[in-house]
């Protein structure tokens, strides 16, 4: 239990943050709880003049205090509330077969040790706190982002999905972090042509001559069709809102200011699969070539009017590498997914085996065949889809910025914006070169803005500005200022951010119980590394101790030294027993082949050199080997040839590194001639293998039977079936066992003895410090005696467990 308890101590399981009621929701009632949502859309829909665009700091929500909670379990003179005991219960993933009062009695032990540790004076060390901080940091974004937030904005994605939408925009380009002299520039210049529009002028006019978007100018700023998640979501949110025909107030975002309108809105048009035929033209190519590519398409073209088969045509002449070994497919898209809008429509117009003429595309000539249509999927299979989508794009930035603004507040932000406007002021061209300093006597206050009970000056600010200023990227068209303005909105979003997860434990039951849960896990892994893992290892005294007390439990259980064989043929036990039984080393019947001299000639030829740089290579890769060196001479030559010749190879081999012990030589004179006759058959030196290692006669035996294995070793009473099926006396054994043949051969009996404390020590730690944390168990249920309100705290688990078995 011990082990478990402290392993869950140190992997926290985190919240999960996005999890979808999965309740169906009239629409009306259902937009009515999205309408916080939408309306405080400030920064995203309508940046207001005068203003920095950036989300407001103030929204206005009551404040939540801490709620004391009444006591479900009390332990001596300490008293856990339910959130205590659900920030413990996150540590544990329960089952069905999960007991409930196992998981109680390790709530019930965990808490003893954290009361206990604390009296004693323990806490995080040095080396845990920034793993706290760390931990902090993160968990804290599954408190201050709601989760109803995300499932409601999936909601209204999924049902703007149901749409899709024809608008065309004018924007006025603005960086995002303009003086609020400009941002109020373009905000006007948009207001007028609204006010112009709204009298009669042409909406399509009036984007070609002031339109920045260079993609929809000359259409008239016409953006062609689009559902939901395929626009900015400021852009988006609009979009949706509006009837056909009408024209929006100016929408800010990144980009700058837009004006939107509406021309038209249908059903959604599902998704399509098709294939595609691609002949390039690449933006250099000359006329010539783009006929001649114009050319091949419709000869293509023609050949599948006759007949031949798509895939095979896409697969010998596409110029799209990606998709032309499988036949042109191209994964399913929606309208507005692709840019090239002349094969989007293309695609969407055919039917399920159609195929289209030639479609000219910015880059080349298509033909497309439509293989299948897709309806819009149900909510429940597309909703972890949306989420992450929504969670990790523009709808993202949103959520996170509406969610801290509920916390910040609450933090009392009072901003200097006079003296703001003044630092943005000192900003100059030595930004862009990354060497500006500001000349800080000019400012009239130290003071940049106020929020909680921290003060937040000048000279932090401009610390952390000349220092990013070095290492920030450039962005073309920013001035000084804008640099500026953007540390400034990060620097400011920093700080806060801190201070929200400062105060979160004050604002929110669950977070404060959860980071204590997790903070307990450290102190307590603190406490329980002192007096039971470190005691129970360095307290050799009382290791020894308890070993002689317990010495029973201790013990060697009886022994055989033995060697077990296996094979499917018997003929190769013998043949094993046979190669042993000679002694080592143990021949292999194995070597290279011979090499051959000329009459009375010993000398090592390049030639046998090649061979014997081989033969090292195999002593090398086998340790075990001994090689023997045969001299042989024919009878016609001088008596010392053979040993001449093997005293050539010898000097050979040593002088390369071979140990002279792994070589064996034998002359063997003219006492193995091969031919009488052909006399150079008998002027050579052969080449045999033994081993030293008996391993190496049972690779050789296996090589001729796969099944071949042999086992030596000490086999304890109990380990293996073999060695006790047998009698447990010296001998011989041999037996049949699923499907193949079996020799044992027990060499030596051991009887049963007491282990000593080194060859125990262990087990013997081991079972040590489980007998104190025994001892210790029993000392704080004394000291800490439980009393619990069972009924509600098995509802909290009932609970608990509900949760886990629906995710």
């Amino acid at each position: 239990m011990l082990n478990t308890l402290v392993s869950r101590y140190k992997s926290r399981l985190l919240q999960t943050i996005f999890k979808g009621s999965g309740q169906q929701t009239d629409f009306s009632v259902f937009m009515k709880k999205v309408c916080f949502l939408l309306i405080n859309i400030s920064f995203f829909i309508s940046c207001k003049p005068g203003k920095l665009p950036v989300v407001s700091d103030t929204i206005s929500e009551p404040k939540q205090e801490f709620i004391a909670e009444a006591p479900v379990v009390t332990l001596g003179e300490k008293s856990l509330g339910p959130s205590n005991i659900v920030a413990v219960l996150e540590d544990y993933v329960v089952s069905d077969s999960v007991d409930f009062q196992t998981i109680l009695n390790e709530v019930i032990t965990r808490k003893r040790y954290y009361f206990d540790a604390i009296e004693k004076g323990y806490d995080i060390n040095p080396s845990q706190k920034e793993e706290f901080e760390t931990y902090k940091r993160i968990i804290s974004k599954s408190f201050v982002l709601d989760s109803s937030l995300i499932n409601n904005l999936a909601e209204v994605t999924y049902y703007r999905l149901k749409k899709e939408i024809r608008a065309s925009h004018i924007l006025i380009a603005l960086p995002l972090y303009s003086s609020p002299k400009d941002t109020l520039a373009a905000y006007q210049l948009l207001t007028n042509l609204k006010t112009q529009i709204t009298n009669g002028a042409s909406f399509d006019s009036l984007a070609l001559a002031h339109s920045a978007d260079i993609n929809t100018k000359e259409n008239g700023g016409d953006m062609g069709w689009f559902s939901a998640l395929q626009l900015l979501y400021p852009l988006e949110n609009v979009a949706f809102q509006l009837n056909k025909g009408q024209v929006s107030d100016p929408v800010r975002t990144e980009a700058g200011y837009h004006l939107l309108k509406v021309t038209d809105i249908r059903p959604f048009s599902g998704k399509v699969e098709v294939r595609h035929i691609l002949k390039a033209i690449p933006e250099e190519a000359n006329n010539e070539f783009s006929l001649y590519q114009k050319s091949k398409i419709d000869s293509l073209y023609a050949l599948l009017q006759s007949g031949k088969d798509f895939i095979e045509i896409c697969q010998n002449n596409s110029d799209d590498l990606k998709t032309k070994d499988a036949g042109g497919l191209l994964a399913p898209f929606s309208i507005g997914s692709w840019a090239e809008k002349s094969f989007e429509q293309a695609a969407f117009s055919l039917k399920p085996g159609q195929i289209s003429e030639p479609i000219k595309s910015s880059i080349g000539w298509h033909i497309i065949k439509s293989e299948k249509k897709f309806p819009l999927e149900p909510y429940e299979t597309l909703k972890d889809q949306i989420v992450n989508k929504i969670t990790t794009d523009s709808r993202g930035l949103y959520l996170n910025e509406l969610a801290r603004n509920k916390y910040r507040s609450r933090l009392n932000i009072e901003e200097n914006k006079n003296n703001l406007e003044d630092l943005f002021s000192l900003a100059d061209e030595r930004l862009l070169k990354r060497n500006w300093k500001a000349d800080r006597s000019i400012l009239k206050s130290n003071v940049l803005f106020k929020a909680g009970q921290k003060t937040f000056t000048v000279s932090e600010f401009l610390n952390y500005a000349e220092d990013r200023q070095t290492f920030e990227k450039h962005i073309a068209g920013y001035s000084p200022e804008m640099y500026l303005r953007w540390f400034y909105n990060d620097w400011k979003k920093q700080n806060l951010d801190a201070l929200i997860i400062e105060n979160l434990a004050n604002w929110d039951n669950s977070f404060s119980s959860t980071i204590q849960s997790f903070k307990e896990g450290l102190v307590v892994s603190n406490y329980l590394n002192d007096n039971l893992y470190e005691k129970s290892v360095a307290d050799t005294t009382g290791q020894r101790l308890f070993y002689e007390r317990n010495i029973g439990k201790y013990q060697w259980p009886r022994k055989a030294r033995a060697m077990i064989i296996r094979t499917s043929a018997d003929s190769l036990i013998q043949e094993y027993y046979s190669i042993i039984e000679d002694g080592k080393p143990f021949r292999l019947k194995r070597g290279i082949a011979p090499f051959y001299f000329e009459k009375n000639k010993f000398d090592l030829s390049n030639e046998l050199k090649q061979k014997l740089t081989g033969l090292l290579l195999i002593m090398e890769k086998n340790p075990g080997y001994v090689v023997e060196i045969g001299g042989h001479r024919d009878i016609g030559e001088e008596v010392i040839t053979s040993s001449k010749r093997i005293q050539a190879v010898v000097e050979y081999l040593t002088k390369e590194g071979l140990d002279i012990t792994r070589i064996r030589e034998y002359d063997y004179d003219v006492n193995k001639l091969v031919d009488r006759f052909d006399w150079p058959q008998n002027q050579r030196i052969t080449f045999q293998f033994f081993s030293k290692d008996k391993r190496d006669v049972e690779k050789i035996l296996n090589s001729k039977d796969n099944t071949f294995q042999v086992a030596y070793g000490n086999y304890y009473e109990g380990e293996n079936e073999l060695i006790d099926g047998t009698s447990w006396q010296v001998g011989s054994y041999e037996t049949t066992f699923e499907g193949y043949k079996y020799r044992i051969d027990i060499e030596e009996i051991f009887e049963p003895k007491a282990k000593t404390l080194k060859e125990a020590r262990g087990s013997v730690i081991k079972d040590y410090q489980k007998t104190l944390e025994q001892q210790l168990n029993a000392e704080l249920t004394v000291k800490y005696p439980a009393t619990i309100e069972i009924e509600k705290v098995k509802a909290l688990f009932e609970e608990h467990k509900k949760k886990n078995l629906l995710n």
